[in-house]
């Protein structure tokens, strides 16, 4: 592009050899002054008795009375004529031409926004990158258009300038590259507004409009009258603006907008389809570069597995009379073989394989190191026994980071499924509380509970509290003295346990990183504790088995809040009953316990309603059709599935012998009606916590 050629171009007008060439122009009409003057003269003097005929009655002789009379005849009729003719012919005549001209000017300027559409068009099917693009379509806009300059930007990262990436016309680096140009000013700029409105700016005098004020002056160098603003969208995000000047006032027209934005719009798309191409490329250079990877591996597999057998052979030449054990060298050979093989296909499981392999000589290293540390016969001398010591810490750390890989890895497997049911989450915060004080304690940071009994929680009671064990140990690792953590409940479309501290906090560009088990990001804690840096992504790991989630929220100097939140989950009864007004008396007294019930009219009618939503407890009359209650706790408690559920019969029979076969039949509890909400809620409580 060469710009110098250009800018004198553009500078002389892009329109003056082009299309616009051909508009016709406004044209106006003037009467003759001296005709208007001789008009204004005469009229008043030719009216009436008291003109000038009247005067040459009275001086003058009457030949040249007839004179004067024959003069205005001459003078006065064309007059009259002339102004007829204007008013009531060539005035309408001249504006229908003006209307007609004005039309033609707007037929034109669409046109050349129209063959710059198609262009552009043409140029989206060449082009191979984003940068060519660009520059193609700016260069259109300017030649094919005719349009002053043009010129394209992207939004900055910080939002409040826009990146200039392509311009075309005359001399516009000058213009574009100036900072203050470029600046969206917080949306309040012309540019800023298209991006932050998502809708085209259009400005019809830039002399006149006070968003342009700071660059009228070399708006005015370059001849610039009139400008659009076109936000560039993509997946209906802005990231982006086409901006195009021309030299006239008013120069863009409804339809010469809806061209340029459809200019801007298929230069949208093309961008984003050359993006999209372009990281299809980078994927398939990706997958490759994978394919390639998982080739060497196997070529290096498949070399030690030929040494292997190599050194087998040599054995076995050796030991050529003991064929039993050969051939059983050779089927654990086999063995491993297949082994490798499965190991390249089951890529997923490669950590859990390490880690399972690595537990077994570290527990032999450390063993050893115990042995030798209290070893009282052979006393090791103090410069030893502390390298030894860091050996031995080292070695326990790599242990505990092996046992954390292996708990993920079964977790994501799947070997470790979570047991659900329902507990109370204040017991889980004593528990926690009772094992972490003394080390609270040592560091002399205070461990508040305000966590109140009756919140009910659904989830894997032993791993739940491992979860809230490590955050607090965490929390009790970057606290020091004086610092306090607090245990409690968060509540809103989840439900789960908070643990605030008010310790040293996490840098924020931490945060994002904190639960991957990929990116390294522990640190040492206040005492200098070490840690995995697994324990999170384990705990995290947990939660989602759960369908829960571990989120963080963090300040550096002030401390964190680590929320470890799970779905909400209700307790779902069953009540088999044929009695309808007994069946709205429990349904009355469950209203405040905060329990889903479902109801059947009988044994076998629950028994169809189990196979598709198994309750966590069951209240059941005795006496009822089809099955009663005795046959059906007979076939829940034959089920290995439903045989563990809560059972409650409720039966009017008064009978010693009707209580004794429920609870024969194993039944959990039995109530007689009528049944008191004082002793009915207490049990149902009982068997739901």
């Amino acid at each position: 592009m060469k710009r110098e050629n250009q800018a004198v171009k553009t500078a002389q007008g892009p329109g003056k050899n082009g299309i616009l060439a051909a508009l016709p122009q406004k044209e106006s009409f003037r009467l003759p002054g001296v005709l208007w003057i001789i008009a204004s003269l005469i009229v008043p003097l030719s009216i009436g008795e008291g003109g000038l005929a009247a005067m040459t009655h009275f001086w003058l002789s009457p030949v040249y009375a007839a004179a004067i009379h024959f003069l205005n005849i001459f003078l006065v009729c064309p007059f009259i004529s002339f102004t007829v003719i204007y008013y009531f012919f060539y005035k309408p005549v001249k504006a229908n031409l003006d209307r007609q001209a004005e039309k033609k000017r707007a037929y034109y300027k669409s046109c050349r926004s129209l063959m710059a559409l198609s262009d552009t068009n043409h140029a989206l099917v060449r082009a191979k990158a984003e940068q060519e693009l660009l520059d193609e379509v700016c260069r259109i806009i300017v030649e094919t258009g005719e349009f002053q300059m043009a010129w394209v930007g992207y939004a900055g990262q910080n939002g409040k300038e826009i990146v200039l990436k392509s311009e075309w016309g005359a001399k516009g680096q000058c213009i574009v590259s100036d900072s203050d140009w470029i600046k969206m000013d917080s949306g309040h700029g012309p540019i800023g507004r298209a991006l932050k409105t998502g809708q085209p700016y259009v400005t019809s005098d830039i002399y006149q409009n006070p968003r342009f004020e700071r660059w009228r002056e070399e708006a005015l160098k370059w001849n610039l009258r009139s400008a659009i603003v076109l936000p560039l969208i993509s997946n209906g995000t802005v990231f982006g603006a086409l901006t195009v000047f021309d030299s006239e006032v008013d120069s863009f027209n409804h339809g010469e907008i809806q061209l340029l934005s459809e200019i801007a719009g298929d230069l949208a798309f093309g961008i984003a389809t050359l993006r999209s191409n372009c990281e299809k490329e980078q994927m398939k250079e990706a997958i490759i570069e994978a394919n390639e990877r998982i080739k060497r591996q196997n070529e290096i597999l498949e070399t030690k597995v030929a040494e292997r057998t190599k050194e087998l052979c040599e054995i076995n030449d050796k030991l050529s009379l003991e064929i039993a054990e050969r051939k059983k060298a050779e089927d654990d050979l086999l063995q491993a073989k297949e082994k490798a093989e499965e190991a390249t296909k089951l890529k997923d499981k490669f950590v859990s394989l390490v880690a399972h392999d690595l537990r077994s000589p570290f527990n032999s290293i450390m063993g050893y190191l115990q042995i030798i540390m209290n070893d009282t016969d052979t006393p090791m001398s103090p410069g030893h026994r502390e390298k030894i010591m860091k050996v031995f810490e080292a070695g326990a750390g790599l242990l505990k980071m092996t046992d954390e890989l292996l708990n993920i890895s079964r977790l994501q497997t799947g070997k470790i499924q979570p047991i659900f049911k329902f507990f109370d989450a204040y017991l889980v915060a004593l528990s926690v509380k009772s094992k972490m004080e003394y080390l609270a304690q040592a560091k002399g940071v205070e461990l508040r509970c305000e966590v109140r009994g009756g919140t009910m929680i659904y989830a894997d009671l032993e791993l739940f509290s491992e979860v809230i064990l490590n955050l607090v140990s965490n929390s009790i690792k970057f606290c020091m003295k004086g610092d306090s953590i607090t245990l409690s409940i968060v509540q809103d479309k989840t439900i789960g346990m908070a643990v605030k501290d008010t310790g040293t906090g996490i840098r924020e560009e931490h945060l994002p990183d904190l639960f991957r088990q990929d990116v390294k990001t522990t640190t040492k804690g206040t005492a200098g504790e070490k840690g995995t840096g697994l324990g999170l992504p384990y705990c995290q790991e947990i939660m989602r088995a759960h369908g829960g989630d571990l989120s963080v929220e963090s300040t550096v100097g002030q401390g964190s809040v680590f929320y470890a939140r799970l779905p909400i989950a209700f307790p779902l009864v069953l009540l088999v009953e044929d009695d309808l007004v007994q069946r709205g008396v429990v349904r009355d007294f469950l209203q405040g316990v905060h329990v889903d019930l479902i109801e059947a009219e009988n044994g076998r009618e629950a028994l169809e309603i189990m196979k598709n939503r198994p309750p966590h407890l069951i209240i059941s009359d005795v006496l009822m059709p089809e099955m009663n209650g005795f046959d059906f706790l007979e076939r829940i408690r034959e089920n290995n599935d439903t045989k563990s559920i809560p059972f409650i019969m409720v039966t009017g029979d008064g009978n010693v012998e009707t209580r004794d076969m429920a609870f024969r039949k194993g039944a959990n509890d039995f109530i007689n009606k009528p049944m008191k909400a004082e002793d009915f809620i207490p049990r149902v409580k009982r068997y739901l916590s």
